[in-house]
């Protein structure tokens, strides 16, 4: 729900309507953003310590092996210098960047800048964290910062295909790493172009480890 200022209850500005607009809100045709968050991880401390669990290891080469073969060779990836971040970007066997701003902790606005949303040419391929991937992926979707979840090893994959009249961000893929094995029987599991606010999934209010 937003506030009456034309803010959300949680501080950021909304996109569609009123008297301001969100500057990260406004994309240009053809630039896609790729969050992928780590697998899964190890408990403990310190935080930034915390290694992928056998399961996780694998959850980062499936998914890899399926980015892999979607993206274009021009696509940027960038990685939070999380060890259990940097775990799962190798999981893509390409060259990637250690971004400091995509640490646990950061805001949406942080990642949206570290990715240069929406000025990019090429794809860009953020692994991160929770919360900050679900905020971004409730403002750049719903038009306001929310709760939403993304799940331990999944992608989630935003375009702007819209190549005249108001930016249109759409969600092209929404997928976890157990529906993309084998990689060459799988084909992208593309949703709906819909450009309105919905609901994937909120989290519960239990907050899961980022």
């Amino acid at each position: 729900m937003l506030a009456p200022s034309g803010r959300t209850p949680h501080g950021g500005a909304r996109c569609r309507g009123g008297a301001r607009r969100h500057p990260h809100c406004e994309s240009e045709p053809g630039v896609d953003l790729i969050l992928w968050r780590h697998a899964e991880a190890e408990p403990g401390e310190p935080d930034l310590g915390r290694r992928l669990t056998s399961k996780g290891l694998k959850q980062a080469e499936r998914m890899g092996d399926w980015l892999d073969h979607q993206l274009p060779g021009s696509a940027r990836v960038l990685a939070s210098p999380a060890d259990r971040a940097q775990q799962t970007a190798r999981g893509l066997k390409r060259k990637f960047k250690t971004v400091a701003d995509l640490a646990p902790g950061t805001s949406a606005a942080a990642l949206l800048a570290a990715a240069n949303w929406p000025d990019a040419r090429d794809p860009v391929v953020i692994i991160g964290h929770q919360p900050a991937l679900g905020a971004v992926a409730s403002l750049l979707l719903a038009g306001e910062e929310g709760n939403w979840t993304v799940r331990k090893g999944a992608v989630w994959w935003l375009s702007n295909r819209n190549r005249s009249g108001p930016a249109a961000v759409v969600l092209r893929v929404a997928i976890g790493p157990d529906f993309v094995w084998p990689v060459q029987r799988q084909a992208p599991v593309a949703l709906p172009r819909i450009a309105v606010p919905f609901a994937p999934e909120f989290s519960s209010g239990r907050r899961s480890s980022p």
